[in-house]
């Protein structure tokens, strides 16, 4: 059988562009006067004396341009930093304290991610550390690479606060990857105890020689809190691309209400991976659609168990392994699996894994695997129906379908 390979990469949205100096601009902004900004109020890092060669340092501009804004707004402005085209070289990591319970943003922007790239030789990229409810960052139209094997996170974002209420953060037209073959961040984008993300147009690769790394990662901050738990909940992913990694996206502890629509998980290992050990009933709302995978090891594996788990029209090419899967689920109840294809691309693997209750199997499409649905023990009053088995070596493994 062959596999169908094909992705849609969506354009990258548009970005602010420089005008040239005219009657709308003051006259220090004709003369690159330190700590300017364009019309949006976004510091542009070239006229503060920011190389694009990939070679010269961009931390001091970049430190530079806070302070600048700091200085224009006070410690508690929101800060806009604007990056052109090019490669800026990044010699160590770049961190960001935001100021304590005040309402505050970072917006980080370049002019497309084919078009500006952020190049870190240390061991991690951007680390933020946000201290309130009303606190969000921005990252819009450019590229993070790493010189380094395992280059720890592309960027990590940490909330201190145990939060009642929050704003969006938006991730949109991103990219992560190695600078050179060999080169691979450890963890595309590391969120710990944020909550209400949105992730558009991003893309994260492993390296060339094959499947490490992780995309994107979610955890709570459970040491944030003393009377909740610290979760981190509503995270929004459409259109990513998530190619050569060890792990597409990790859904660690405390983590609830994540939503995966039209995005490959390609040539990796794990598509979407829950590791076993998590907290009971701490962990629900899993909802992927529309979603190719095709990984060596599998597509959807839940080894704790998220409750409240859909996953729906999405495609599953099944490595040739034995032990290969398309979806695997532990005590995933309450969850409902509906109108999926499941191939194999070899001669083996299993299409659907489970142990749950309470939970619908419907309208899914299985063809060349050596099982169709595995039932685990444990799983009772669950729901079957209008499932295709084509080739498929045993339709049925464990307790029989029907309603058991």
């Amino acid at each position: 059988m062959t596999a169908l390979t094909g992705a849609v990469m969506w354009a990258a949205s548009a970005a602010w562009a420089r005008e040239p100096a005219g009657a709308g601009e003051v006259e220090g902004a004709r003369r690159g006067a330190p700590g300017e900004t364009d019309r949006a109020g976004c510091t542009a890092v070239d006229r503060l004396g920011a190389v694009p060669d990939g070679v010269t340092d961009t931390l001091p501009i970049l430190d530079a341009a806070v302070a600048a804004q700091t200085a224009r707004g006070g410690e508690a402005a929101s800060l806009c930093l604007q990056f052109g085209t090019g490669t800026y070289f990044f010699s160590q990591p770049w961190s960001y304290v935001y100021p304590e319970h005040r309402r505050h943003g970072l917006t980080i922007r370049g002019a497309g991610s084919s078009a500006t790239l952020l190049k870190f030789a240390s061991s991690s990229g951007l680390s933020l550390t946000l201290n309130g409810a009303k606190q969000a960052v921005h990252l819009q139209g450019l590229t993070m690479t790493t010189t380094q094997a395992g280059g720890g996170s592309g960027i990590k974002v940490v909330q201190t606060q145990c939060l009642g209420s929050f704003v969006q953060s938006t991730f949109d037209d991103v990219a992560f990857e190695g600078d050179s073959g060999k080169a691979y961040w450890g963890t595309g984008a590391e969120i710990v105890g944020l909550s209400g993300t949105s992730w558009r147009a991003v893309t994260v690769y492993g390296d060339d020689t094959w499947r490490h790394g992780r995309g994107l990662s979610f955890r709570g901050n459970p040491s944030a809190c003393t009377v909740k738990a610290g979760y981190s909940i509503y995270h929004n992913i459409a259109h990513g691309i998530f190619n050569q990694l060890d792990v597409g996206l990790l859904y660690d502890d405390y983590v609830q209400g994540v939503t995966v629509t039209q995005s490959n998980f390609q040539n990796g290992n794990y598509g979407i991976l829950q590791p076993p050990g998590m907290k009971a009933d701490a962990n629900v709302q899993l909802m992927v659609s529309n979603s190719q995978f095709q990984v060596a090891l599998a597509g959807i594996r839940l080894d704790s168990g998220i409750k409240l788990t859909q996953v729906t029209g999405s495609l599953f090419l099944i490595g040739p392994d034995k032990d290969a899967l398309g979806i695997q689920m532990k005590n995933s109840d309450l969850s409902t699996i509906t109108g999926n294809i499941f191939n194999t691309i070899g001669a083996g693997g299993v299409g659907i894994r489970y142990q749950a209750s309470a939970s619908a199997f419907f309208g899914n499409a299985f063809s060349g695997l050596q099982t169709g649905i595995d039932v685990l023990p444990g799983s009772v009053n669950n729901t079957f129906g209008a499932n295709n088995f084509n080739v498929v070596r045993q339709p049925t493994a464990g307790t029989p379908p029907g309603k058991n």
